[in-house]
C-alpha cells in the first residue's frame, strides 16, 4: 500500500478523532448538546468518511482481492 493511501486511511481519521474528542466535543457540550450525543457523533465521524474512501481506493486499485 502506498504512503498516500496509508495517510488517507489512518492519518485523517486519527486527526479527526483527536480533534473531535479534545476540541469539538467540549465545544458542543458547552453549547448545550449532551455529552453522549457529541461523543458518539465524533466517534462515528471517521467511519462515515472511511467507508466511501475505502470503496474508492478499492475501485482505483482495480477491484482485485488479493487473498493468495
Amino acid at each position: 500500500m502506498a504512503l498516500w493511501e496509508q495517510l488517507l486511511l489512518f492519518g485523517i481519521p486519527g486527526l479527526l478523532l483527536f480533534c473531535g474528542f479534545h476540541y469539538w466535543t467540549p465545544k458542543l457540550t458547552n453549547k448545550g448538546v449532551p455529552l453522549i450525543f457529541s461523543f458518539w457523533f465524533f466517534l462515528w465521524m471517521p467511519v462515515i468518511i472511511l467507508l466511501p474512501l475505502s470503496v474508492l481506493l478499492y475501485w482505483l486499485g482495480g477491484g482485485e482481492h488479493d487473498i493468495c
